[in-house]
């Protein structure tokens, strides 16, 4: 697995070199260390990323560093696209050091033009004990469902496949006229998004099961994105894995403005998968 881990120093990009830490590298894989030195701010020698190296000394991956100059998102991508990276972190919130991050703009331009997946990482709370896999019906839902099991995650870790749909209520308010008269079609139509939802999850859970780690699965009801971050708060996960865009219809879930609010707002970290 190659990674580009962008760093400021803040403690926004510390919480993410925690995080890598967390994980179950081997030696094949390789973290690139990547800041990007802004203008009055040169880098202070070896000091650059002493701290970030020290979190990653037990880390079995490979490690290297590296100081860029220019506009800090577009590097972050070209070094990700010149390392073949399957992977870019960043911590959620920057700071005034170097370079200022991921703050606004930098985040966003790297969630929204990366070409692989991105990782905005937040402090670890509970051990990594709970991952929540959301898919909806979309093609990407199996790229999410793959990427959940190949990341290197501790091995107790539970993987918690979550499906959203919206309550009776919402799927009403949005044609009031319509449903009204066909209140059958309508319990049909809510049973069946249902059935559906829930023999995805079955058949998603049975591929996930063979690598061997905890699965469980739930469907639940609301808005998507408000849904996902109550539903990572409410048990406690400490990452949160969606698709970067899914499809719409009665049970639609991975939109590309659901992976940035979701992004933007979780309490734990969040890996959008491409």
């Amino acid at each position: 697995m190659r990674i580009v881990y962008a760093t400021d120093g803040s403690a926004g990009s510390i919480a993410a070199a925690e995080f890598l830490a967390a994980l179950r590298f081997t030696a094949d894989d390789r973290i690139l260390l990547v800041t990007v030195a802004s203008r009055g701010h040169e880098p202070a020698g070896g000091e650059t990323f002493r701290r970030e190296l020290e979190i990653l000394a037990t880390c079995s991956a490979q490690r290297e560093t590296a100081v860029r100059s220019g506009v800090v998102a577009e590097q972050i991508l070209e070094a990700a696209r010149e390392a073949a990276a399957d992977m870019i972190v960043v911590g959620a919130m920057g700071g005034t050091g170097i370079a200022r991050f991921f703050i606004g703009s930098t985040a966003e331009r790297v969630l929204r033009h990366a070409e692989t997946d991105v990782l905005v990482a937040r402090p670890i709370r509970s051990g990594l004990r709970l991952a929540l896999v959301a898919v909806d019906s979309s093609e990407i839902a199996k790229s999410v469902a793959a990427t959940s099991v190949l990341l290197p995650l501790p091995e107790p870790t539970e993987l918690r496949l979550t499906t959203v749909l919206p309550p009776p209520e919402a799927v009403v308010a949005a044609a009031p006229a319509v449903w009204a008269s066909l209140a059958h079609e309508l319990e049909s139509a809510l049973d069946s998004a249902v059935e559906g939802a829930e023999e995805r999850l079955r058949d998603h859970a049975q591929v996930m099961r063979e690598a061997g780690r905890p699965i469980s699965a739930q469907v639940v009801r609301g808005e998507p994105a408000t849904s996902l971050i109550h539903t990572a708060e409410r048990e406690e996960a400490d990452l949160l894995i969606l698709g970067s865009h899914g499809e719409g219809g009665l049970d639609r879930l991975l939109l590309g403005s659901v992976s940035e609010r979701v992004s933007r707002h979780a309490h734990c970290s969040v890996l959008v998968v491409r």
